[in-house]
């Protein structure tokens, strides 16, 4: 199990990936940073550019790493903690990496290029989201760095309001 890592007591951002990774799973740290060809490098970057390295959360949506493709029923068995986790802080934007939390939280099927780079209102939780590239879509592709730059100036413009 792979431990949240809060930056503050109140963070106002949250970063919803979709499963640890053996790695995380060691280090006990979600987006474990071990170079520039980690999921863990990406993520710090995507958070440097929107300025809240001292006030984030960063989980996943299943807290365990898999042995194969999450299935629906271990992530529904994840979501019951993170509803209790919107019941204790408010966020002001929760980003959503990937398909798994795009898809638990917006109730979406297939693919989900189409939510990609939008805001969303979850409104029985009272959330804000964003849905974007998981940190491990950036590595090795300079298309989609490009893609996460142009979802951090809107992130950054929405956080900035």
């Amino acid at each position: 199990m792979v431990t949240p890592l809060a930056t503050s007591k109140r963070p106002l951002v949250l970063f919803l990936g979709d499963a640890p990774t053996t790695l995380e799973e060691s280090k006990n740290k979600p987006f474990y940073n071990a170079g520039r060809d980690t999921p863990g490098y990406w993520h710090n970057e995507v958070v440097t550019q929107l300025g809240y390295e001292n006030n984030h959360l960063a989980m996943n949506m299943i807290q365990c790493v898999p042995k194969s493709r999450p299935t629906g029923e271990q992530i529904n068995s994840c979501y019951t903690w993170l509803e209790k986790l919107f019941q204790v802080y408010v966020f002001k934007l929760v980003i959503l990496y990937g398909e798994i939390p795009i898809r638990r939280m917006l109730g979406v099927s297939g693919s989900v290029k189409p939510f990609l780079g939008r805001f969303y209102l979850i409104e029985e939780l009272g959330i804000k989201c964003f849905a974007t590239l998981h940190p491990s879509s950036l590595i090795n592709s300079d298309a989609y760095v490009k893609t996460m730059a142009k979802h951090i100036k809107l992130m950054r413009r929405f956080l900035k309001e």
